[in-house]
């Protein structure tokens, strides 16, 4: 799993910017890069980096990249919106070799456990972050460029 991510940040790093920095907000894939420092950064995968030091000082015991088989049917659906109709989108539940591990999406949890995380977000940052990161977490970083 952890080739995936590597390999992805050594295609795009020879792409171009779309524009320069400062001049524009653009949805890019900057998560799945900071994932990737992450992992360098840490010496490990994203997914035990991410379980050591958020999920398990929250007791987030059910957010992971991966869903145990016996936990699948109880995933939502996710919807799209389409032609005036809203329609369910197949789940997206691989196999544990198959999954990409991304900066930027694809973690599974339950309301209890996201929950937890937004809980210490309020509380100053709980055990995993200080109150200058909640700050810097919440202060407008872009200006009027969105």
């Amino acid at each position: 799993m952890r080739r995936v991510l590597a390999d992805k940040m050594k295609r795009l790093g020879p792409l171009p910017l779309a524009h320069d920095p400062g001049a524009q907000w653009t949805y890019g894939m900057s998560s799945d890069v900071l994932g990737r420092v992450i992992e360098v950064a840490s010496g490990d995968t994203l997914d035990r980096h991410l379980a050591r030091t958020i999920f398990e000082p929250l007791a987030m015991c059910r957010t992971s990249f991966f869903v145990p088989e016996n936990e699948r049917e109880a995933v939502v659906s996710r919807y799209s919106h389409a032609d005036g109709t809203l329609r369910a989108r197949p789940r997206d539940l691989h196999p544990e070799d198959a999954r990409y591990l991304s900066g930027g999406g694809g973690l599974h949890t339950t309301i209890g456990d996201y929950a937890r995380f937004a809980q210490a977000l309020l509380d100053d940052g709980g055990p995993i972050l200080s109150r200058p990161s909640v700050d810097t977490m919440t202060t407008n970083q872009i200006g009027n460029l969105g």
